[in-house]
Order: structure tokens, then C-alpha cells, then sequence
């Protein structure tokens, strides 16, 4: 019963979509229960082996889940990077900086994060 992930709730259920826990009193409630246990009912089903195009076809899954996370990431980073820049115009704007005054607030506010890069 300890390595079953259904008798120990990491598997959903089907009443209701909430995970079913075994109980002692739920194994003795019934033979049939017991009979289930004890005759491996409730065992984990084997690792099923993938096949080649089932492999290839979970890699490019994987390549295209990578691939939009660090779309994701650039998107921010540039949404960052404009940000940045408006605040150091509407800076330069307020004080009436020339353009080199501007790059030298932009560079002197630049976020950590922008400096290593």
C-alpha cells in the first residue's frame, strides 16, 4: 500500500476530482478491498517505453517550451530596457539635458542587471 500512488493520494480520484486516500478502516471495511490490495489491484502501472517518434515528438515539445520561455524573457528584459529609457528621457525632459546628458543618466540609473550585459 506505501508505494501505491492511488491508495496515497497522488493520483486524482474519480469522485468528485479529489485525491482518495487509503485508510485503515477503509482496507478492513471489506474483503474485497483487502483481496484488491493484497493481489496488487492497486499497484502502480509500469513505466510505459516511448517509441522513437513518440521521443522525438516530447523533445520538440521541450525545445519549443524552452524556446517561449526565453521569448518570454527577452520580452521582459526589452520592456525593462524601455522602461528605463522613458524615465531617463522624462529625467533629461524635466532638467533640459542635451542627448550626451541623456546616455550618461540612462548609464548611471542602467538596472544590475543591465550592467553585466
Amino acid at each position: 500500500m506505501a508505494r501505491s500512488d492511488f491508495l496515497n493520494g497522488r493520483v486524482k480520484g474519480r469522485a468528485w476530482n479529489k485525491p482518495f486516500i487509503a485508510s485503515l478502516i477503509w482496507l478492513l471495511e471489506s474483503d474485497e478491498n483487502f483481496d484488491k490490495v493484497l493481489n496488487g489491484y492497486y499497484d502502480n502501472p509500469p513505466p510505459v517505453a516511448l517509441t522513437e517518434d513518440e521521443k522525438r515528438k516530447q523533445a520538440e515539445e521541450e525545445r519549443q517550451r524552452e524556446a517561449e520561455e526565453r521569448r518570454r524573457k527577452n520580452l521582459e528584459i526589452d520592456r525593462q530596457i524601455r522602461e528605463e529609457q522613458r524615465r531617463a528621457r522624462e529625467e533629461a525632459h524635466a532638467n533640459r539635458a542635451t542627448p550626451e546628458q541623456l546616455q550618461e543618466i540612462f548609464e548611471k540609473n542602467k538596472p544590475d542587471w543591465l550592467k553585466k550585459s
